[in-house]
């Protein structure tokens, strides 16, 4: 009891030293706080991989725990084969797979602990920004709690993708090294350090964090610890980076690891995008004020009113666009329009930034984050995606709350409950059309070797089940492809779905009242200015698929120059057509006949016969399939199709038969054949030149 009795103790001082007159850390803001993020992060805990969390998952399943000891593998990115490629090292530091690999390591394959993992993130950033707007600002602090669970970051924290921890540690060493700064507190340089090492261990993107503390220590003449600090924070990512650099002889982008991923193709290619990246940052700015903006600034007089009539306009579109045929796009028009009414407030913060004061350097270093991140967002990297700088949107919501009138407290947490609504709904979407990407749901035949295409999230849940992915190059192996509709970033040649049946869809339907609309823009991680908000309301498809039996070409083709048909002739009860093949591979169990009807109505009986015969005598062996109809069921010129049980045909000669009993002159009809190809085939007793119009396809 003494000894419980003294650790008590001890732990209200460490408590009373951190928290002293800090209204951040005390229990009565801190811990409602801890319990919200805590219970939203429960909301997503079995949320299904979507995305690139499947990137994440399968490099730490192939990481060993000693460092550096994956080896270069091969890597399937969209269909494309990579030989060789250093996944992470080349483009991620390690932080992040190796938090995803102990979990994995101590819980098996379940996404709960996982996410439980990334649940803390939620909780750094919301404190960090929070005390950021408290010592920054004259607002209150829970209005950190409207950004960090708006719609914009709250599906970011879902994931398990370096985003989110990137802006917690990014957030986290800046107000840590504020408070350094403040008290000239050892701890506080500590919690400094290590949020600065976890920020460029989780992206490369986090040594933006350095300029930040350091126009900040200069500004406040902390010259000697802000160069010990960051000189610190760097040993770990230099030590890291030639450690790479002496095992796989690159470093992160600065040599193209394969060109079909190239830096300067993508960026070339990107930089026609950026007029639509500069929209979609304006859509995030718009989109993270107007959520609390409409009811702020009921107080506010003059050119502010322009803030109100965007806000309501814009919710206005929104609520109205199930009705509207091009909603969406009017509501993004609307955030995007309500974004660049902020850029008076910029110019009027970048002008006070010119004067000295006690917070110029902060202001200074506000203004180099928003610069930089624009930056890389539309010159250096147009090809990525906006979910990249969520720093920027963080240092920009600082700045305007920094330039605009306080709002009441009252006020603040009504705010605040609000977003967190809208982020839940937004979030509760998106989980659910993760959800609606699990292939290992569908009544998939279990007893075929089934391929298949789609999203990240598509495949994790296929290959867990034991299908394979569909990358280039395997054409000549796939019997069965499932595609996943809206979801298919992998280039599937065209002959392959030509040559395939459309056998089976699957329909999977939303149980939520809102819905991810768009799915081939992918979820809200992937915002498009064609809306932040990509649902809509009401219960209807929310994902499918299609499961296609595919086959391969028996006979070459036979070209279809239109100038070199020739028709092989009527076929009449004295003139059948009969061809002849020998098959060199195993499955055939269809055939396309190319028929023309001379351009008439024909009511003529017809049948199709398909015989394994003798290749010396002729003589019929076993009788395949027959097919029965009548002419009028032809379409001119067009292919028909027969399919039959799937054959053991290598090495087998066939014979096809085409026949019809009551045809005329007058009501026949015949196919075409392309003679200006000399093939040699064995032929009936209707005789033709070159290849005829006869497709012979082996399938499973």
């Amino acid at each position: 009891m003494v000894l419980l009795g003294s650790g008590l103790v001890r732990a209200q001082v460490v408590m009373n030293y951190f928290i002293d007159e800090d209204p951040i850390l005390k229990p009565s803001f801190a811990l409602p706080v801890l319990v919200v993020c805590f219970l939203v992060s429960l909301i997503f805990l079995t949320k299904p991989p979507s995305n690139d969390d499947i990137v994440f998952l399968e490099y730490a399943q192939q990481m060993a725990f000693q460092p550096l000891a994956t080896a270069p593998q091969d890597y399937v990115f969209h269909g494309m084969v990579l030989k060789n490629f250093v996944v992470f090292e080349s483009t991620h530091p390690p932080l992040i797979p190796y938090m995803i690999k102990i979990a994995l390591a101590l819980f098996g394959n379940r996404m709960w602990p996982i996410h439980l993992m990334f649940a803390p993130f939620l909780m750094l950033a919301t404190l960090s920004l929070a005390d950021l707007i408290a010592r920054k600002t004259k607002q209150s602090p829970y209005l950190a709690l409207a950004l960090t669970m708006g719609p914009l970051f709250l599906p970011q924290a879902s994931s398990i993708m370096t985003d989110f921890p990137l802006l917690a540690f990014f957030l986290g060493a800046w107000a840590a090294w504020e408070r350094t700064l403040e008290t000239d507190r050892s701890q506080w340089f500590w919690w400094t350090l290590v949020f600065s090492v976890g920020a460029t261990f989780t992206a490369y993107q986090g040594l933006a964090i350095f300029p930040v503390l350091l126009i900040r220590g200069l500004g406040e003449r902390k010259i000697a610890r802000t160069l010990v600090l960051i000189g610190l924070s760097l040993v770990p990512i230099a030590v890291w980076l030639g450690l790479v650099y002496r095992i796989y002889h690159l470093f992160p982008f600065f040599i193209e690891p394969r060109p079909e991923l190239s830096v300067r193709g993508e960026v070339l290619r990107g930089m026609t995008g950026v007029a639509q990246k500069s929209m979609a940052l304006f859509l995030y700015v718009g989109a993270s004020l107007m959520s609390f903006l409409a009811v702020w600034l009921w107080q506010q007089r003059g050119r502010a009113i322009l803030y109100g009539l965007g806000a309501a306009a814009g919710w206005g579109l929104f609520l109205a666009q199930r009705f509207l045929e091009h909603g969406s796009f009017y509501w993004a028009a609307c955030l995007a329009g309500f974004g660049v009414l902020s850029v008076p407030v910029l110019a009027q913060f970048l002008i006070n930034t010119a004067q000295p004061d006690e917070t110029r350097s902060t202001k200074l270093s506000l203004m180099v984050t928003l610069i930089a991140f624009c930056l890389f967002q539309l010159v250096l990297a147009p090809f990525a995606s906006p979910r990249y700088v969520l720093i920027l949107i963080a240092a920009l919501y600082v700045i305007l709350l920094w330039n605009l009138q306080t709002l009441a407290k009252p006020l603040a947490v009504l705010c605040a409950l609000f977003n967190i609504g809208l982020g839940l709904l937004v979030g509760v979407a998106e989980r659910q059309y993760a959800g609606a990407q699990r292939i290992d749901l569908l009544d998939l035949p279990v007893e075929q070797t089934i391929h298949f295409v789609g999203e990240m999230g598509v495949k994790y849940s296929g290959e867990k089940r034991g299908y394979h992915y569909y990358y280039e190059g395997l054409n000549e192996t796939v019997n069965y492809l499932l595609v996943a509709e809206g979801l298919d970033h992998t280039g599937i040649p065209s002959h392959l779905l030509e040559a395939a049946d459309p056998i089976k869809r699957f329909s999977v339907s939303s149980s939520w009242p809102v819905m991810v609309d768009n799915p081939e823009q992918g979820t809200s991680l992937y915002i498009h200015p064609r809306g932040l908000l990509p649902f809509s309301w009401g219960s209807s498809e929310i994902a499918s698929f299609t499961l296609y039996r595919c086959y391969r070409p028996v006979l070459p083709d036979w070209g279809r120059e239109p100038q070199q048909f020739e028709p092989v002739g009527m076929i009449l009860p004295e003139r059948p057509f009969t061809y002849e093949v020998t098959c060199k591979q195993d499955g055939i169990s269809k055939m396309d006949i190319y028929f023309a009807t001379f351009a008439r109505q024909n009511t003529c009986q017809m049948l199709v016969l398909v015989e394994q015969i003798d290749p010396l005598s002729g003589e019929s062996l076993a009788e395949i399939a027959r097919f029965h109809f009548t002419a009028e069921s032809l379409e001119d010129n067009q292919y028909r199709s027969f399919s039959f049980a799937s054959q053991n045909s290598a090495g087998k000669t066939y014979r096809i038969t085409i026949k019809s009993p009551n045809a005329e002159a007058t009501n026949s009809v015949t196919l075409w054949s392309n003679a200006a190809q000399d093939e040699t085939y064995a032929m009936g007793t209707l005789q033709q030149k070159g290849q005829p119009g006869i497709r012979l396809w082996a399938g499973p």
